[in-house]
């Protein structure tokens, strides 16, 4: 059996190899142990005993121990209770035993004891990984099935090969090895798929094996290339993630998909991505609700998926120093009228006397200088200022007069006069 394993191998790792005592873990424990001095790697065993077949488990466990003594192969052995655990977790027990090995493979990876881990994966594994993922309909990411080398932490030396590969391996080598009665239960998802239907798709389609671990090799090129499309067209904001309302709808949705992983990183579901691309229609701050207090909306000619923490609602005695807010930040700084007040917001110090700083609120007028007043909100329009911001703009009031408002400036009712000494230099700084 030849295989080249420099890609997924590094020299100096130390190899745990998931043993279970099946046929597959026990080739791939041969294997490696006997080609570790090519690869100038050190071979260890993992084995975890889950709880789930009592005495027969046991067994398979003391199986692994006498054959790593026998060869001399160091043995790491983990023990769990998967029946109780998925119960708890309300996991399937395949899930919970799943959630269970992985964790115990992190754990010998985080102690140093290995660097990596090897499980037994192969050709046929990852035809009814593609199979799962197609019927649950998880889209182009599902059908890559399982990677070769995910995160240079799991590695699958066995993953081009077929089962019919490793059994003639085993038949050559006189490899021993345990049966797994479970593997022969239909009670499972992955063993109903195994026995009741890729039996039957091995009739006509005898290399579908690797037909299949081709089209995943394929659809891992794509999805990593529309991925990389997704990423660039995402752009970081202060509580969130905005895109594009004019991407083609499969980039669309893959880039909101993204941003909503990122902020809530499971549970979303395709009709929140349904809900994001329905605000391409609607008008400007247009906004929706959907989940864990996450929010998307519609500003101008991008969506905003966001995560507010706005209360909405401040009443600050105005006074010189730093004021933080959610989208930035207001400093006041106290000094004597400057010659050129075209630099800066400046207003007089006694027209600030009992003055506070608030958000915005309905009704709000503004006086533009020489220009009369108007509506705040209509201003807002104007400069494009983004209604998810609006709220969250400090405004400068004394006596319900308005002297400032951030990101659009002072008012006629603020202007210095030739007897003005002292002023309050008013910067906005958005984050």
């Amino acid at each position: 059996m030849k295989l080249d394993l420099t890609p997924i191998l590094t020299k100096n790792d130390i190899i745990g190899v998931a043993c279970s005592g099946g046929s597959d873990s026990m080739a791939l424990l041969y294997f490696m142990h006997k080609n570790q001095k090519k690869y100038g790697i050190t071979v260890k065993a993992v084995n975890i005993e889950h709880g789930i077949r009592g005495e027969n488990s046991i067994n398979d466990t003391n199986f692994v121990k006498n054959y790593c003594k026998k060869h001399k192969i160091e043995l790491i052995s983990y023990s769990v209770d998967a029946i109780n655990y998925s119960k708890q977790h309300k996991l399937s027990l395949e899930e919970g035993a799943r959630k269970l090995r992985y964790d115990c493979f992190d754990d010998a990876i985080s102690k140093g004891l290995i660097t990596k881990i090897a499980t037994a994966h192969h050709a046929k594994d990852n035809a009814e990984t593609v199979l799962i993922n197609l019927f649950r309909g998880t889209g182009l990411k599902g059908i890559t099935g399982i990677e070769e080398n995910y995160q240079n932490k799991i590695i699958r030396p066995f993953l081009s090969l077929s089962k019919e590969d490793i059994e003639n391996f085993i038949d050559k080598n006189k490899i021993p090895f345990v049966v797994d009665e479970t593997n022969l239960s239909t009670d499972y998802t992955r063993n109903y798929i195994r026995l009741n239907l890729l039996e039957k798709v091995k009739e006509i389609f005898p290399e579908y094996e690797k037909a299949v671990l081709r089209l995943s090799k394929i659809a891992k090129m794509e999805e990593e290339f529309l991925q990389n499309l997704a990423i660039k067209e995402l752009k970081q904001e202060k509580d969130g993630y905005s895109f594009s309302v004019n991407l083609e709808k499969a980039l669309f949705y893959r880039v909101a998909t993204l941003a909503l992983k990122n902020l809530v990183k499971k549970d979303y579901e395709i009709k929140h991505i349904n809900a994001i691309y329905s605000l391409i229609s609607k008008n400007n701050g247009t906004k929706i609700t959907l989940l864990r207090g996450v929010f998307a909306i519609k500003e101008y000619d991008k969506i905003v998926v966001f995560s507010s923490n706005n209360k909405e609602k401040v009443d600050i005695p105005f006074a010189e120093g730093e004021f933080p807010f959610e989208y930035g930040k207001l400093t006041v700084t106290k000094m004597e009228k400057p010659i050129n007040l075209k630099d800066g917001f400046y207003i007089d110090e006694n027209l600030l006397v009992g003055a506070k700083i608030r958000f915005v609120a309905l009704g709000d007028l503004f006086y533009k200088f020489g220009g009369g007043s108007k509506k705040l909100t209509d201003i807002f329009t104007d400069k494009k200022i983004p209604v998810r911001k609006r709220k969250a703009l400090p405004i400068i009031e004394n006596n319900g007069k308005i002297l400032f408002v951030a990101k659009v400036g002072i008012s006629e009712l603020a202007k210095t006069t030739d007897q003005t000494k002292m002023v309050y230099k008013l910067t906005y700084e958005e984050f």
